[in-house]
């Protein structure tokens, strides 16, 4: 106990499911992590960038990063995508609701875990 050692801390928080939503086009995920074509038949295609998930420990800080794409396109530059927090957010919070997308397609908004 005087040794100034660290105790780790295993709990893991469980983060509220977070909802996307793209201004430019009506978009949707499966729920098998792999981006699917909106029913309106659009196109766009919202999915995960990089890592699908994020785990966080109570206080800590990830980036929750989509991509946003057009078959035989590509990247959609320049397209706002919205992030809520769905239910009940137990402290967590994210810097902002909506990003714009890079070059690359990729918007990214900043998650911290509430202390819960």
């Amino acid at each position: 106990m005087g040794n100034g050692a660290a105790i780790p801390d295993d709990r893991v928080m469980r983060l509220p499911t977070l909802v996307f939503s793209c201004v430019a086009a009506a978009v949707g995920c499966g729920g098998d992590g792999a981006p699917q074509l909106p029913p309106d038949g659009s196109g766009y295609r919202l999915g995960p960038a990089g890592d699908a998930q994020l785990v966080l420990h109570p206080g800590d800080v990830g980036d929750i990063r989509v991509v946003l794409a057009q078959p035989d396109i590509g990247a959609v530059p320049n397209a706002r995508i919205h992030f809520e927090i769905n239910g009940d957010p137990s402290g967590a919070a994210l810097d902002a609701h909506d990003a714009f997308t890079g070059p690359d397609g990729v918007a990214r908004v900043s998650l911290r875990a509430g202390d819960a």
